[in-house]
């Protein structure tokens, strides 16, 4: 089981142990589509490992939900993570007199870091990170991709109604 847990640095408090979200799905199946998540692999990994340890076949849709709802909880999770960050930082530089413009801008320092998903040296996915050089906390984050959805899914669209007419004639 994977969970996620983030202790302050000084008084070791736990501020997010095990994702909430776990009570809401099927136990077992829950936590393997999320392994899958974790590890890279989309429906079809995920049915080629259930066929190997000879548990039952899920269908796209149902696999869908699951990575949905997955998703979906941890976009909450992470955006209350980061809205603790910022609070975090706004008050060490409150610290050192340092206070947000009347525009509500703080002037901080940061570093940026990024990297590709490497899992089967093909990935399309990657992430980064804004972090704060005080206090090291991610400040922001953005998820890239090499493809745009809407321009695969009108090839897939265009792709299909051209089968269909071929196959008519």
């Amino acid at each position: 089981e994977t969970l996620v847990s983030a202790n302050c640095t000084e008084c070791k408090h736990v501020v997010l142990e095990k994702p909430s979200w776990y009570q809401t799905l099927n136990a077992a199946t829950g936590r393997m589509v999320y392994a899958e998540m974790l590890a890279g692999g989309g429906h079809a990994s995920f049915i080629r490992r259930n066929a190997v340890c000879n548990l039952p076949f899920m269908t796209l849709q149902t696999f869908n939900k699951y990575t949905s709802l997955i998703t979906n909880k941890s976009i909450e999770s992470c955006n209350q993570i980061h809205t603790k960050s910022r609070e975090i930082v706004t008050q060490e530089y409150a610290k050192v007199g340092s206070v947000p413009d009347q525009s509500g801008v703080l002037d901080i320092d940061v570093t940026y870091d990024g990297t590709w998903h490497t899992r089967d040296q093909h990935s399309n996915y990657g992430i980064g990170a804004t972090i704060d050089a005080v206090t090291e906390l991610v400040v922001d984050y953005q998820i890239m991709c090499k493809f745009c959805f809407l321009c695969i899914s009108i090839f897939v669209s265009r792709t299909r109604k051209f089968l269909k007419k071929s196959m008519n004639n």
